[in-house]
């Protein structure tokens, strides 16, 4: 599937969509050993949050004026009263646990439902096959708010793994975001389209003191998915930073060659688990161990071969674009990709991964995170995906 245009008419953020709460400090994540599920941050201030617009918010304390209109009211003790109109029947805000979801469809019959709480995709249902989900979720994944949600789409913003004074992969999966603009498809060849906003906050700037917006787009069409993250640089001088579209691809047995990626052969790549730099060889990549690899400059398009167990074969298409606008020109840039998968001994450490999971996912994830995305004041960088699901 071709990449669609960013709308530039949808960036701008648009200050009162919200009224957001504040915690008194971030959470810094990272506890990662069987059996620790405590909770990471400092808890939620409800008298701080009376004076501090922060951007990173509790989402049972979320109103969010924008149409479709939604009012969400959840008490302390996390029981919830839920008052809902809403402009478009085929857009639903839900309660997931204790987090919001945005959940769209298509007239095709697809659909997708994407998390508040960092602006997270959690599911995408092709209108050929609406039963099977294509992206995978832990059945061990926190839901509360405050640590990372495992699975899905989660966006990692702005550094890759660990750095000092950041939560791990960065504040933006952490952060709730504004739903500011939900764009219903009217026929089956266009997309329905759900756009979220953050930008930096008192808690971001204790972490990176630069001033910056985010947009992201989720566009849903009948048998492709496809996201954008827009980078805009509200700061006086160059920011740099990672980013990443981190998609967790279910399949049904990932060992055995259950699943391979094509589309790596000849590059070069840093193995995270040896901790040594190489070249690819493999035309079809399978996995039988952990797997940790991120490719330097890889192409466009990356495609991942699923067998069926008891299903049908199928291939997941991910077409990737990164971009800066100037306003009179576009610069083009290459992206990295990162090909991970734990392994069983690894599941065995995650506290919110089930020790066999392994067996059902795989991740392939582009973005830019060899070197830091250098972006001048004013300008915008666009991260995009589409990922397109086909049948054998």
């Amino acid at each position: 599937a071709e990449l669609t245009p960013f709308d530039k008419s949808t960036f701008y953020l648009q200050p009162d969509n919200t009224v957001e709460m504040g915690y008194t400090d971030y959470p810094f994540l990272g506890q990662e050993d069987k059996g620790d599920r405590s909770n990471a941050g400092k808890a939620w201030n409800p008298i701080l949050a009376l004076f501090t617009p922060f951007s990173y918010s509790p989402p049972r304390n979320q109103a969010d004026a924008q149409p479709p209109a939604f009012h969400i009211i959840m008490a302390n003790t996390r029981l919830a009263v839920i008052l809902v109109s809403c402009l478009f029947a085929s857009f639903d805000v839900a309660v997931n646990a204790e987090l919001e979801t945005v959940k769209l469809t298509h007239p095709s019959g697809s659909s997708a439902e994407v998390f508040l709480f960092g602006a997270h995709v959690k599911s995408f249902h092709t209108a050929q096959a609406p039963a099977r989900d294509v992206l995978f979720m832990s059945n061990e994944s926190y839901l509360d708010g405050v640590n990372p949600i495992r699975g899905g789409i989660p966006v990692v913003f702005p550094v890759f793994g660990s750095a000092t004074g950041f939560p791990s992969h960065g504040f933006a999966r952490v952060t709730t975001w504004n739903l500011t603009q939900v764009t219903q498809a009217e026929a089956e060849d266009s997309p329905t389209v759900a756009t979220f906003t953050m930008e930096a906050s008192n808690i971001t700037r204790e972490m990176w003191p630069v001033e910056f917006e985010l947009v992201y787009e989720v566009k849903l069409f009948a048998n492709t998915l496809e996201t954008a993250l827009h980078v805009h640089n509200t700061f006086t001088s160059d920011i740099s930073f990672h980013a990443l579209l981190h998609n967790y691809l279910r399949v049904d047995d990932a060992r055995d060659q259950g699943v391979t990626v094509e589309g790596l052969q000849g590059l070069q790549y840093y193995d995270k688990v040896a901790k040594v730099n190489k070249t690819e060889d493999r035309e079809l990549i399978s996995f039988a161990a952990q797997t940790d690899s991120v490719y330097t400059n890889a192409p466009s398009t990356l495609v991942v071969n699923i067998k069926g167990v008891n299903a049908a074969d199928r291939v997941v298409t991910i077409n990737t674009a990164a971009f800066i606008e100037t306003g009179t020109s576009q610069l083009d840039f290459d992206s990295d990709a990162v090909v991970w998968n734990p392994w069983s001994e690894r599941a065995k450490t995650m506290a919110d991964f089930g020790d066999d999971e392994y067996i059902n996912m795989v991740c392939v994830e582009p973005g830019r995170v060899s070197e830091k995305q250098i972006l001048p004041a004013g300008q915008v960088y666009t991260l995009q995906e589409a990922i397109t699901v086909s049948d054998v």
